[in-house]
């Protein structure tokens, strides 16, 4: 009996030690991440991960220094900040609320990125990077994540020591496949958790399958147990099949690149060199892992030369740090085979080259290259000179310095400004390119791998490239998914560029003046004889292309006082300013059109861009009763074109001395209120006339 209840205890004594040493087991169990995972795909505020080796041959995004954006890579800030090496290691990330300016740097050969602000941050310690006690292992991610995520850190140990078996774990903790030759995937029921994972609905039988030069070997078994790493010891791994498949990979080893002889360092040809801009997340880690050794973009047919694209072209490119070497390759690649497709020649384009980072830099102007092949010449030797992408200061340079005659602007072809840019603007772009617009500039963006809706939270201005283009119809802007892929857009934006009749913010004669009316309101006109002024000066309104950055217009009425109807800024499109005509409301009084004069010119043109066209067209049926010819003076010195319209009573003389010269061709005359309307045209094509006699910068 007392050996029974002994026998007994000791049985207890020893269940409650396995049950110990299973907890303690289970509690050092941690998650093995992807090289790419961002700490903003993770919903846990703290937690504690495993990065696989490998990692620093991978491109993976950091952005700041110490306190990291959420966007960027968790093993790569942790390689960047020491806390582990190239082997990989455990690390604790604790996640905090969203900062600005996070620093760039290089550390331990990773650079970080800069970046001006962002939603999250997070911060890294590997002193505790170890569980605590009750905090959980299993952490929970935004999206649904590749299986290779979940990987254990615990395999069997009785078999670590077999070649196949160091080989699986070395490319499944790492998730690279040693060059292009060799690739190891393993088929299993929807729960395992393998190198590449394929999942299928009830499979009859799972496979370890080794491809070597197009050669299948493959080791099947019945689908019984979970195979899965580390979770409990009576689900293993079928070694012996394992064994069989390695067996048959030694016998071909004469075949097999040299990388699969040492499968704990695999030759992986990885340019390191640069850090891209990525917008995939962690549940794309494995296509966007394969999809970054294919760098080399397919070749494409190039359009033959256009021989009428006579327009004078900035091109911005990319000079960030985001971009990193190789895509800055590609962008001059892309930018060359443009000049090439655009035909550069004195009949032909003018092309010059701005790059942008922190600050823009002309690279050569327009009148640098006069022909593709020298244009093409000097992209090629541009060096990038890194920073942040800021948009904004190089159109802002581009409208300021680029299109002068001095850098060979010449003046009868339409300005294009074409900016290339990766990802998002690190800068606003909105008011430099109003300004930009303005001056009489097409702006296209060719956006590449643009921002998603995470990476759009990012940016000041999220629908910059609206803001930023000539029109918002389409025709200005480019999306390209990949840099892989931007070749194929090199005959949609050269047919665009060089369609002249379709670049709308050119400087035209409808487009770029600021126009007042000054409308006689006295008692000789009448109230019905009012109406049909405003209806004139709706017509002529109507004639001009209308918006904030085009033709503006405005309207004073006077008797012997003055009131602005409408100011320049108060109606941005047509139909606003010719509502506001049809509100305006007959006053009656005396005439005082010198002082109107006056009036205008100092509260309306003081508010005028220097490269718009100052307009003045005076409307009045009577003489004044005051002077007229000095304020008239006053105006034309300050650059304001005057347009005199009589009707029935004014004094001829008058009317010559509010005209610009010559007076002929701007002074008109009705007899009657009724015939008003005929001069329309002729106002609208005097105006058009003056300006083509002018040059158009």
């Amino acid at each position: 009996m007392k050996l029974s209840i002994l026998f007994i205890l000791i049985l207890l004594i020893v269940d409650v030690m396995c049950r110990k040493r299973g907890k303690r087991r289970r509690k050092k169990i941690i998650t093995i991440i992807d090289c790419d995972l961002r700490a903003g795909s993770v919903v846990n505020h703290e937690f504690v991960v495993r990065c696989p080796p490998g990692c620093r041959e991978k491109r993976v995004p950091v952005w700041g220094t110490g306190h990291y954006a959420s966007i960027s890579s968790i093993c790569g800030a942790a390689i960047h900040s020491g806390m582990i090496r190239s082997s990989g290691g455990p690390v604790r990330v604790k996640k905090s609320s969203g900062r600005s300016d996070y620093l760039s740097s290089v550390l331990h050969n990773i650079r970080s990125l800069p970046l001006p602000k962002w939603s999250g941050s997070f911060q890294l310690s590997a002193k505790d990077a170890r569980l605590k006690k009750g905090e959980r292992a299993r952490i929970k991610y935004v999206r649904p994540v590749s299986s290779s995520v979940s990987l254990r850190r615990k395999f069997r140990k009785k078999s670590t020591n077999s070649p196949t078996t160091r080989m699986a774990t070395t490319i499944a903790a790492t998730s690279v496949t040693p060059i292009a030759t060799t690739n190891l995937t393993t088929i299993s029921n929807p729960t395992t958790t393998t190198l590449h994972m394929v999942t299928q609905p009830q499979p009859p039988s799972s496979a370890v399958t080794t491809v070597v030069n197009s050669r299948r070997i493959e080791a099947k078994w019945p689908v019984k147990h979970n195979y899965s790493y580390g979770v409990s010891s009576q689900h293993s791994w079928p070694w012996n099949l394992l064994r069989e498949a390695d067996a048959k990979i030694r016998a071909m080893k004469p075949k097999l690149s040299p990388s699969l002889e040492h499968p704990r360092k695999p030759k992986i040809k990885i340019n390191s060199s640069s850090f891209n801009r990525s917008s995939s997340s962690s549940s794309s880690s494995s296509s966007s892992s394969s999809s970054t050794r294919n760098t080399t973009p397919k070749p494409t047919t190039l359009p033959p030369p256009k021989l009428d694209c006579k327009v004078d072209v900035a091109f911005l490119m990319e000079g960030s740090w985001s971009i990193g070497k190789r895509r800055f390759a590609i962008q001059k690649s892309f930018l060359g085979n443009v000049v090439k497709a655009m035909g550069v020649g004195p009949q032909g384009a003018a092309v010059g080259l701005v790059q942008f980072g922190n600050e823009p830099t002309t690279e050569f102007n327009l009148k640098s290259q006069w022909t593709s092949k020298e244009a093409i010449a000097a992209i090629q030797g541009i060096k990038q000179q890194g920073g942040y992408s800021n948009v904004g200061k190089g159109l802002q340079h581009v409208y300021k310095t680029f299109f002068l005659a001095k850098s060979g602007n010449r003046g009868r072809a339409p300005n294009v400004a074409v900016v290339l840019l990766d990802g998002w603007p690190s800068d606003a772009v909105k008011e430099p390119a109003r300004l930009a617009r303005e001056a009489g500039i097409n702006i296209f963006m060719v956006t590449v791998e643009e921002a998603d809706q995470e990476e759009k939270k990012l940016v000041s201005e999220a629908d910059f490239v609206n803001q930023a283009v000539c029109r918002t119809s389409g025709y200005f802007s480019l999306s390209v998914p990949s840099w892989n892929e931007v070749h194929k857009f090199v005959r949609p934006l050269v047919e665009r560029v060089c369609t002249a009749e379709k670049l709308l913010c050119s400087k035209t004669c409808l487009n770029s003046a600021d126009i007042s009316f000054v409308v006689d309101g006295s008692s000789s006109v009448g109230s019905n004889n009012f109406r049909t002024v405003l209806q004139f000066v709706a017509n002529v309104s109507r004639s001009f292309d209308i918006s904030d950055t085009a033709t503006r217009i405005s309207m004073v009425q006077y008797t012997y006082e003055q009131r602005v109807e409408f100011p320049f800024n108060k109606s941005n499109n047509k139909e606003d300013v010719l509502n506001a005509i049809q509100h305006v409301n007959y006053w009656n009084g005396g005439t005082a059109t010198g002082a109107a004069i006056n009036y205008a010119v100092r509260n309306l043109f003081s508010t005028t861009k220097p490269n718009k066209r100052k307009i003045l067209i005076v409307i009045t049926d009577g003489r004044s009763y005051d002077d007229v010819r000095g304020p008239s003076a006053d105006a034309h010195k300050k650059g304001v074109i005057g347009y005199a319209v009589g009707i029935a009573w004014a004094a001829h003389e008058e009317l010559m001395a509010i005209a610009s010269k010559p007076e002929k061709e701007h002074v008109f005359f009705a007899n009657e209120f009724g015939a008003v309307s005929a001069v329309v045209s002729q106002i609208v094509t005097n105006i058009c006339k003056e300006f083509n006699e002018q040059p158009r910068n």
